[in-house]
């Protein structure tokens, strides 16, 4: 039971660094050649789905901005369906800094993490992380039904 726990703990970092080290790398694109900067960033609820009540993983959504750094589109690019149906939403409340240029339009990707923590992760570890420039991991404790007693 322990040694499951701290495989899953090893797994969730090592993915996390991972996915810190591909958003670095793969970073995002403006007419400019610049990032836009980010000025309110929305984090979504985490799901829970009664067919599948602990989805998991990464979700990536492409955002379209317009000159006022507002976001006029966002599609998912990847990660699970039922996770797509609530970072796509989150994505379109985002806000970034207006162009000082003649851009029209710019673009950015944006890294939601929908992670499962173990069963007695302290509070303190349950908070939202905003990373940056454009990540964000959302947590939770697993879901279990309700067991009838009688």
């Amino acid at each position: 039971m322990l040694r499951s726990h701290v495989l899953r703990l090893a797994i969730l970092g090592l993915s996390v660094i991972l996915t810190a080290l591909w958003t670095s790398a793969s970073g995002t694109e403006s007419i400019q050649g610049q990032q836009p900067v980010v000025v309110e960033a929305v984090a979504p609820a985490y799901p829970i789905f009664l067919g599948n009540p602990n989805p998991s993983g990464r979700v990536d959504v492409r955002v379209q901005l317009n000159e006022e750094g507002r976001v006029t589109e966002a599609h998912a690019i990847n990660g699970h369906p039922l996770l797509q149906l609530v970072a796509e939403p989150a994505a379109k409340r985002w806000r970034f800094e207006p162009t000082i240029s003649n851009a029209q339009s710019r673009s950015a990707l944006i890294t939601f993490l929908f992670n499962i923590m173990p069963k007695g992760t302290p509070a303190e570890q349950m908070t939202t992380i905003f990373s940056r420039p454009y990540q964000i991991e959302v947590r939770r404790l697993p879901f279990e039904r309700p067991t009838n007693r009688r």
